[in-house]
C-alpha cells in the first residue's frame, strides 16, 4: 500500500483523532483496504465516541470524566502506532492480552489470519461482545476469557504478544511464551507522569531485552493497579539523573 492510500486508509479507520495521524501513524500492517473499513464500522460507533465498560454494562457507551471505568478503546492512530511496531507477519501466531471491543484483534486477523490469533479478555461480558463484533466480520480468532497476565500456554510459543493494557511490571509469562526472536510490545508505568510503549525481542533463554518507544497513556491490566515503588520496580529515580551543561550542550544520563 502507498503512502497516500495508507493516509487515507487510516482517514477514514480515524475520524475520532485525525491530528494524531501523519508520520507516526503507519498503515504497513494494513493490506486490505475493505476488509479494514468493514472493521471500523463493525466493531467502532466512532460517532458514539470512545467506548468503556463498567462490570455490570460491557460495552456502555462512557465519556472521560464518567467513573468507575474498568477498559477503554485506544484512539485508532495509537492502535496502528502499535500494530506497524509489533510488526506481525503473516502466519504469525500472535497473543493479544485485552481483547476489549475486538477492534485490535480484527486488525491482526487481517494481518495474521483468524487461526493465528489468540486474544484474551478478563471481562466475559467483554470477551462476549467482542466475539459477537468479530463474527459480524466473518472473524474468529480464538477470544477466551481469562487473566491475560498469566499469557496463554496452550496456544506458545507465539511470535508477537501484545498488550492493550498498562502494566507496572512485565509479567514473566508473556516473556516465557515467546519463541526465541519473538516480539513482546506493551506500555509500561513510568515515573514520568506516562506510560511508555516497550518493545522486547525474546533472547531464547528465557529473558527479553528491548527499549522504550514513546509516551503513551493506558489503562492498568487489573491485576496491577495498586501503586508500587518505581524502586522496586527497577527504575532510576530523579537522584539518578546526572546533567551535564557545556560547550557541546545539554547532556543526561544516569549514574549505574
Amino acid at each position: 500500500m502507498g503512502r497516500a492510500a495508507g493516509a487515507q486508509l487510516l482517514g477514514a479507520l480515524s475520524q475520532d483523532c485525525p491530528k494524531q495521524l501523519g508520520a507516526r501513524a503507519r498503515p504497513a500492517v494494513i493490506n486490505c483496504r475493505s476488509a479494514c473499513q468493514a472493521v471500523a464500522r463493525g466493531v467502532v460507533n466512532w460517532r458514539g465516541g470512545s467506548k468503556a465498560a463498567t462490570p455490570g454494562r460491557p460495552g456502555a457507551g462512557l465519556r472521560e470524566g464518567d467513573a468507575p471505568f474498568t477498559s477503554s478503546l485506544s484512539c485508532s492512530a495509537v492502535v496502528v502506532d502499535m500494530l506497524h511496531h509489533l510488526d506481525p507477519q503473516p502466519g504469525d501466531q500472535v497473543l493479544e492480552v485485552g481483547t476489549g471491543t475486538g477492534y485490535s484483534a480484527a486488525l491482526l486477523t487481517c494481518r495474521v489470519g483468524a487461526d493465528n490469533l489468540v486474544t484474551v479478555e478478563i471481562d466475559a461480558g467483554l470477551a462476549t461482545s467482542a466475539r459477537t463484533n468479530l463474527a459480524k466480520l466473518g472473524m474468529t480468532p480464538q477470544v477466551l476469557v481469562g487473566d491475560g497476565e498469566q499469557g496463554w500456554p496452550s496456544g506458545a510459543p507465539y511470535d508477537r504478544i501484545m498488550s492493550t493494557a498498562a502494566v507496572r511490571e512485565v509479567p514473566t509469562a508473556w516473556v516465557e511464551q515467546l519463541r526465541p526472536g519473538g516480539v513482546l510490545l506493551t506500555p509500561l508505568d513510568t515515573p514520568f507522569g506516562c506510560d511508555g510503549l516497550l518493545l522486547l525481542t525474546a533472547d531464547g533463554h528465557g529473558a527479553a531485552d528491548g527499549h522504550l518507544i514513546n509516551g503513551v497513556s493506558f489503562m492498568k491490566v487489573r491485576g496491577q493497579r495498586d501503586r508500587r515503588s518505581f524502586r522496586e520496580l527497577g527504575w532510576p529515580l530523579w537522584e539518578d539523573y546526572r546533567v551535564r551543561v557545556g560547550p557541546v550542550g545539554q547532556r543526561i544520563r544516569t549514574v549505574p
